[in-house]
């Protein structure tokens, strides 16, 4: 192996990886470091769990499969490459396979969307709608920002009641909002109903984070129950423990999911 460089990048984290992909897509010849054989299934630094990771291992899987398209592997030291999706989907349109989240049967597991058409399911990004709000045009995405809520359709009046009968509510301080005229939200583009994915009488649950914890099409049937049972499955994140997520991020990686 031919050792001379131009860069040498010390640590194949995270960043490393990230700056030697930059620095390779730049022709800038760079040497990667690393004292580990394998990643480990602990995290090590602040802010980051078990859901962070498996992010963390999507994206850097993306950047592999970058550079072996890009460059050959002679040594075949990397993991098989995965299908490669579009740069705005990895930056923008990432989701979470698994959390504190109420999962809808007909997802279709992957971790990356479009960004553009935004799918709304629970563990993905909220879509960034814009509404009309106290005289200003603002995004929901600011509009939702840091805090729990409970967005519902221009048909969906029962939702306020609902979620004041909710104890797990009053506990997290969801705040509600709703579309016109059930709600004081105008819908300036009317295409929120289709972002969202629900009727008119519909509600999603918005984490702090901006990614959508719950949704109900409509506010028919054992809606109450649904409500109760969605903050009782996210409050009790999915009801794993940080040891089993762990063994089963490791269990992942030692398959070859990376």
């Amino acid at each position: 192996m031919d050792l001379n460089t131009s860069v040498l990048i010390v640590g194949g984290c995270l960043n490393g990886l990230t700056t030697a992909l930059l620095l390779a897509h730049r022709g800038v010849r760079c040497i990667v470091v690393e004292r580990h054989a394998r990643t480990s299934i602990q995290y090590k630094f602040r802010g980051i769990s078990a859901r962070s990771m498996e992010i963390a291992d999507a994206t850097v899987a993306q950047a592999l499969a970058r550079l072996q398209a890009w460059f050959k592997d002679p040594s075949r030291k990397l993991p098989p490459p995965e299908p490669i999706v579009d740069d705005n989907a990895v930056i923008f349109g990432y989701g979470y396979p698994n959390g504190a989240f109420v999962a809808e049967d007909d997802r279709d597991g992957g971790r990356f969307e479009d960004p553009r058409k935004p799918s709304a399911r629970p563990g993905s990004r909220a879509p960034h709608i814009v509404v009309q709000h106290a005289g200003d045009r603002v995004s929901t995405i600011d509009l939702f920002a840091t805090q729990w809520v409970l967005a519902y359709g221009p048909k969906g009046q029962l939702w306020p009641e609902l979620l004041n009968c909710s104890k797990a509510a009053s506990l997290l301080g969801v705040d509600v909002r709703g579309l016109e005229p059930a709600g004081d939200l105008r819908d300036v583009d009317g295409g929120a109903l289709a972002a969202y994915g629900i009727d008119a009488d519909g509600a999603l649950l918005i984490r702090p984070d901006g990614f959508v914890a719950w949704r109900r099409r409509n506010a028919g049937g054992a809606a109450q129950a649904d409500l109760d049972a969605a903050f009782d499955h996210v409050l009790s994140l999915g009801r794993e423990s940080t040891s089993e997520r762990e063994t089963k991020v490791g269990a992942r990686r030692g398959s070859g999911d990376r």
